[in-house]
């Protein structure tokens, strides 16, 4: 995948960044977490991977976030 150009698209890898800087969380804590290498977190932060609905459910479980937080985030920001 090219990197994201459209702005929702952006918006979204720096919320999921920021989400994870909030639970005090690196990189590597999420892969971990996950079972995966640190360039899979990296891969998606920075728009070189997309994920699935599977692969989002298991972030937010490390995030500690309900995913339905992060579809209503979607939701607000993809408005208009």
């Amino acid at each position: 995948m090219s990197t994201p150009s459209a702005p929702i698209q952006i918006k979204f890898l720096r919320h999921m960044r920021e989400l994870r800087l909030q639970a005090g969380l690196r990189q590597s804590d999420v892969a971990s977490a996950l079972g995966r290498p640190q360039s899979y977190v990296s891969k998606y932060e920075s728009g070189e991977k997309t994920l699935d609905v599977f692969e989002l459910v298991a972030i937010c479980q490390v995030l500690n976030i309900p995913v339905a937080e992060i579809i209503a985030w979607i939701e607000k920001n993809n408005a208009g």
